[in-house]
């Protein structure tokens, strides 16, 4: 029996509380976010978080959890970004300027497939580990306030 990995899938970014300032800036993103499993076992899955650009500039945790055998679980991802971290205010700046920032995120989920096999006439429980992931660039239009663009690797 072949051991498929689940997918991740962001749908969609929303973004709640922008704040613009000369070299600075506060917001919050909501993704939602999807998990494919399709395996004939259960995917339990461990905490993870989404991370924002080479240098952290925000944080979504998602939670221990576990989606059903041929199923897909949704859930909503809330994270507080700021550039309060960032040292290169001067590109930042640039950016503010060209009224677009750029944002990278990814998500790792790392779990493992719950499967039933036979042997003969015995029934054992198989564990195999799979890891998801996904890495996004977004476009985020600071006049709107709206992401514009989102590429995520497939």
């Amino acid at each position: 029996m072949r051991v498929k990995t689940p997918r991740v899938k962001i749908r969609s970014v929303n973004v709640k509380g922008l704040y613009v300032g000369n070299s600075t800036y506060n917001m919050t993103l909501i993704a939602h976010i999807e998990i494919k499993n399709k395996n004939f076992g259960d995917y339990k899955y461990d905490r993870t978080t989404i991370s924002h650009g080479g240098v952290t500039v925000g944080d979504g945790v998602i939670w221990k959890g576990n989606v059903k055998a041929m199923d897909t679980y949704r859930m909503t991802v809330t994270t507080k970004v700021s550039s309060s971290g960032l040292l290169d205010a001067s590109r930042l700046s640039s950016d503010i300027g060209s009224g677009v920032l750029m944002l990278h995120s990814e998500a790792r989920l790392k779990g493992k497939v719950y499967l039933m096999k036979f042997w003969g006439i015995e029934l054992q429980f198989v564990k195999k580990r799979k890891s998801a992931e996904k890495n996004c660039i977004m476009e985020l239009n600071l006049t709107s306030g709206v992401i514009q663009n989102m590429d995520c690797d497939h």
